[in-house]
């Protein structure tokens, strides 16, 4: 018995068979280019923005904290806060004897030390932060309203601790994300941090 003849192959020459432009299923598609489509960007991780560690011992919150941020500090393990804002200042999110209240209620030492924004590198609040702040158990967050007094009250007092010299306690605080803002206010941190040397 004669087999049944098979059907002749599809053509594969261009226009006939497949179409133009048809992809297998199971294979990438392309662009039209015939690149690979460029992958979906990789999430990043954000960058802390709220607080600034400089060292094991303090941290420099960047914004004042609520009653629930006081608490959160508290349960994070701090054991001290320090406010450098004055009464009354502009957008008060809690009085300093409120936060004080508060602070005291979860557990923590609490310590204001009013200091204006323009009188910030003023050597009579860098003398009593000094010394108040020493008596404080550790860890110690320290606030004002942007993050600005606090730093360089608090750097101030690292580096004296330390012994830097005032180049060297300026690129730490840049090194954590610290800004001074303007180049006046980094020439009188370092200015100030060189003659407590002296």
């Amino acid at each position: 018995m004669t087999a049944p003849r098979l059907p002749a192959a599809p053509s594969t020459r261009r226009g006939q068979g497949r179409r133009r432009g048809m992809i297998h299923p199971t294979c990438p598609r392309l662009e039209l280019s015939g690149r690979a489509p460029t992958p979906p960007p990789t999430p990043t991780e954000h960058r802390m923005t709220d607080r600034l560690k400089v060292d094991d011992r303090f941290t420099i919150e960047m914004t004042p904290p609520t009653a629930d941020r006081v608490g959160e500090l508290a349960r994070e393990g701090f054991r001290s806060l320090v406010n450098l804002r004055a009464p009354g200042e502009k957008d008060e999110v809690l009085s300093p004897d409120k936060e004080g209240e508060i602070a005291r209620s979860n557990g923590l030492a609490y310590l204001s030390i009013p200091v204006s924004p323009q009188d910030m590198m003023n050597e009579d609040n860098a003398e009593r932060f000094d010394r108040e702040v020493a008596r404080l158990p550790g860890p110690v967050a320290v606030h004002c309203a942007s993050g600005r007094r606090a730093g360089l009250l608090t750097f101030l007092h690292v580096a004296r601790g330390k012994g830097q010299s005032g180049d060297e306690a300026a690129a730490k605080a840049e090194g954590t994300g610290f800004q001074f803002g303007t180049p006046e206010t980094k020439a009188n941190f370092i200015q100030s941090v060189d003659a407590r040397k002296t």
